[in-house]
């Protein structure tokens, strides 16, 4: 029988082995001298926020005690948005470094609410564009973080 709670519990055990493995992979990366925060900052923080979604997913799953509610698994329509999503994913990750961290998050963010979404036409690149940006300014100039800028490396 395949209830909401069973999946609550699986995604929680997903979400903190995820957490765990970011925080492993993030004790990695090496920072440089002079640099306001360390290139781990960010990473750390995802990997925090990820285990405690996790840890919270967990906790709302085993303290329900409602009836058990069945859950409808994806149809094969569900399952192809899923593989096209992770495709996405992946042609994003391929992205990053040719192009830098701002322009690939453009692409994936105006790909994926264009896909996922049935908003006007203008809806997908606006927040693309938005996301792009916040990446550059917030992440670049608030926070101080290196990351690969590809072809905007020239301007900034």
């Amino acid at each position: 029988m395949r209830t909401l709670k069973a999946a609550d519990l699986a995604t929680g055990v997903f979400l903190i082995l995820l957490g765990i493995m970011t925080l492993a992979a993030a004790t990695q990366i090496q920072g440089q001298a002079g640099e306001r925060l360390s290139p781990a900052t960010m990473p750390i923080l995802v990997g925090c926020m990820i285990l405690a979604a996790g840890i919270g997913q967990i906790v709302v799953a085993w303290r329900y005690s409602g009836e058990g509610r069945l859950i409808a698994w994806p149809d094969p329509l569900g399952r192809r948005r899923v593989l096209i999503m992770i495709g996405i994913m992946i042609v994003y990750l391929a992205l990053l470094e040719p192009l830098g961290f701002p322009l690939a998050t453009l692409i994936y963010i105006t790909a994926g609410t264009w896909f996922l979404g049935k908003y006007r036409w203008w809806v997908a690149p606006l927040c693309g564009i938005l996301s792009a940006l916040t990446v550059l300014f917030v992440f670049n100039d608030f926070l101080g973080l290196s990351f690969p800028l590809g072809p905007l490396d020239l301007l900034f």
